[in-house]
C-alpha cells in the first residue's frame, strides 16, 4: 500500500504545469529481472504531462531513472542507478 501511495504521489508531483503542450502521461511496467528466490522484479515507468520520467522498481522502491529539464529545457537523467537487477543484487545500495 505504501509503495502504491508513493508511486501516485510521485506522479502528481511530476505533473506540474508547463507551457509546453501536454504529452502522453501514464504508468507502464516491465520485467526488471528475477531475484535469487525466483520472484520477478518489476520496473515501473511514470511519465508526467510535462515530459518528466521516473522509473522505480519494486525491489526496495529504488528509483533507477529520473529525468528533469535543465534551464534550457533539455531533459537529462539525474539519478544514479543501474540498468538491471543483477547489478543491484551484486552491489546493494543499502
Amino acid at each position: 500500500m505504501r509503495f502504491l501511495f508513493t508511486l501516485v504521489l510521485s506522479l502528481l508531483i511530476m505533473s506540474c504545469s508547463s507551457s509546453e503542450p501536454p504529452i502522453q502521461a501514464g504508468v507502464q511496467s516491465r520485467l526488471f529481472g528475477q531475484m535469487p528466490d525466483g520472484q520477478d522484479a518489476t520496473l515501473y515507468k511514470l511519465t508526467s504531462p510535462t515530459g518528466m520520467v521516473m522509473e522505480v522498481t519494486n525491489y526496495g522502491g529504488i528509483i533507477t531513472r529520473l529525468t528533469a529539464p535543465d534551464r534550457n529545457g533539455i531533459f537529462e537523467d539525474v539519478a544514479l542507478g543501474y540498468d538491471n537487477l543483477a547489478d543491484y543484487l551484486n552491489d546493494p545500495p543499502y
